[in-house]
């Protein structure tokens, strides 16, 4: 596995929260919390830019193992969005 800077970033909690996102995946995917095909449509939209923030949201709700990891994840993906262009 490979962990890359998140959009260029040396902020120690950002490259940790993307560490702990990534862990948490794999874990919820090896106790079966996702239908593999359904995963790998949603993977697909969150890395294309188009998933919405309805869809983050029940992503960060399977893989997340407290209210700290739904505070965190939910976080920084707000950050990311206000970067992005808005759709017209």
């Amino acid at each position: 596995m490979e962990f890359r800077y998140a959009n260029g970033t040396l902020n120690a909690k950002t490259v940790q929260n993307n560490i702990n996102f990534s862990l948490k995946l794999v874990d919820a995917i090896v106790e079966g919390k996702f239908d593999l095909e359904r995963l790998t449509n949603e993977v697909f939209r969150c890395s294309s830019n188009n998933m919405d923030y309805k869809r983050f949201q029940q992503l960060v709700d399977i893989v997340s193992t407290s209210s700290n990891d739904q505070n965190d994840f939910m976080s920084q993906y707000e950050k990311v969005l206000s970067t992005k262009p808005k759709n017209r």
